[in-house]
């Protein structure tokens, strides 16, 4: 068995996750290889199966395996045939690991975080927004990386808002390395069919809860150019922006998750950043966030 933290989590595995880090200490979740009988009645377009409950939550990927997350506390995974292990890693630590979140009572955001001044900083957006790319800029200009791609937020008992650091490491294509002054010919490729590249990061992680100080929906525009949401609009994002969303009337969790989207837009502020989707403009884009940072 293998231990790891990530999310202020303690997870024991039986199947090794070289991008957690290495940690003693109480298990939070379990994750175990076994054969999963479930009827998975409801097939999306992309092909996954999936049957959902209050307790649990079971999907099929194509070509991936079947992977049941029961009460937040126990991850089931029955591989399918001849797959590839970083893919099966890959879902582990994505979509497998925002199920369980989702469980424990977490908002998970479609996000990547940084840490500035002791503050939280995320950036939402779906896949290839450039959020991975924005958080190896900021990186590479002195702020620390806290996560990328799945952001949970917890609520303390004095209503802050705040999330733990996942796992160094940062999703990056060749030409968004090189803009972030990595050399994309040293990192390893994500999957094999893949031009993705997982960079690493020196970086240890403490797992202390870090208050959210701010949240970046981003945008494309002709101009770049940062505003404020209003609490609908930022509200319309956040769920949009979730990971679990398309998952929240058949566990239950429609209610508390929109309670805790709106205190976290009472709490937090919640910006949209528009600009031109060019790696050439990303040295603008990281001073302009700066910038709107220091007036927060």
């Amino acid at each position: 068995m293998f231990t790891y933290r990530a999310y202020g989590l303690g997870i024991v595995s039986e199947l090794p996750l070289p991008e957690l880090e290495i940690a003693e200490g109480t298990p939070d979740i379990h994750i175990q290889l076994g054969t999963i009988e479930r009827e998975l009645n409801t097939i999306r377009p992309n092909g996954t199966r999936l049957a959902v409950s209050q307790e649990e939550i079971c999907i099929t990927y194509p070509n991936v395996g079947t992977f049941l997350a029961q009460s937040g506390s126990r991850l089931t995974i029955d591989p399918a045939p001849d797959v590839d292990g970083d893919e099966l890693r890959l879902t582990i630590l994505g979509p497998a690991l925002a199920m369980l979140l989702h469980q424990r009572g977490l908002l998970v955001l479609h996000a990547s975080a940084v840490e500035s001044q002791g503050r939280a900083i995320a950036f939402l957006g779906g896949s290839g927004w450039g959020k991975s790319t924005l958080a190896a800029a900021l990186y590479t200009h002195g702020l620390e990386l806290l996560a990328d791609d799945l952001v949970p937020i917890a609520f303390g008992r004095d209503g802050v808002p705040r999330t733990f650091p996942g796992f160094p490491q940062l999703k990056l294509y060749p030409d968004a390395a090189r803009a972030a002054q990595v050399n994309p010919d040293t990192l390893p490729r994500l999957l094999p069919h893949s031009d993705k590249r997982a960079h690493r990061l020196h970086t240890h992680f403490a797992n202390p809860a870090i208050p959210i100080g701010c949240l970046y929906i981003l945008d494309e525009g002709d101009e770049l150019a940062i505003a404020p949401l209003t609490p609908a609009e930022a509200l319309i994002e956040l769920v949009r922006h979730s990971f679990l969303a398309r998952l929240l009337q058949d566990t239950h969790t429609a209610v508390p998750h929109l309670e805790q989207c709106t205190r976290l837009i009472a709490r937090v502020p919640i910006r949209r950043v528009r600009r031109v989707y060019e790696l050439d403009a990303l040295d603008a884009l990281v001073e302009r966030i700066q910038a709107d940072l220091a007036r927060i």
